[in-house]
């Protein structure tokens, strides 16, 4: 009866040495993307500022130009929430939700027609 026992808490114990292993591999990998993530954040942040100077003096703007378009495109989703938040339309054909961003739905192919007051519609330059 020992052994079996014995042989229990063995298995128990290896089982939980991979899940262990398993949690440390995984929280590793999370390690990694984060840090690959704030590397892109920082390129991403030096090529924004850098256009905003390039944009901004040749176009005589002020910082308080760029906040306010950035507050402007903010309000778009109806919520001041410092964060570009794209909505879901329903496919005209399906009735499934697509990205507001989709020219076409990404189930049926149907082509999304967007109110022309839509701000998604509007090309920059």
């Amino acid at each position: 009866m020992n052994f079996i026992y014995e042989w229990f808490q063995s298995s128990r114990i290896t089982q939980s040495q991979a899940q262990a292993d398993s949690a440390s591999q995984r929280s590793t990998d999370a390690a990694r993307r984060v840090q690959a993530l704030e590397a892109e954040v920082e390129t991403l942040s030096l090529a924004l500022m850098a256009m905003w100077e390039l944009v901004g003096k040749s176009n005589g703007l002020f910082m308080k130009d760029l906040e306010r378009k950035m507050q402007e495109i903010d309000l778009r989703d109806g919520v001041a929430d410092g964060r570009m938040t794209r909505a879901s339309v329903d496919c005209p054909s399906c009735g499934r939700r697509v990205g507001d961003g989709r020219k076409s739905c990404l189930y049926c192919g149907a082509t999304i027609v967007k109110p022309l007051g839509d701000p998604s519609n509007h090309r920059l330059g």
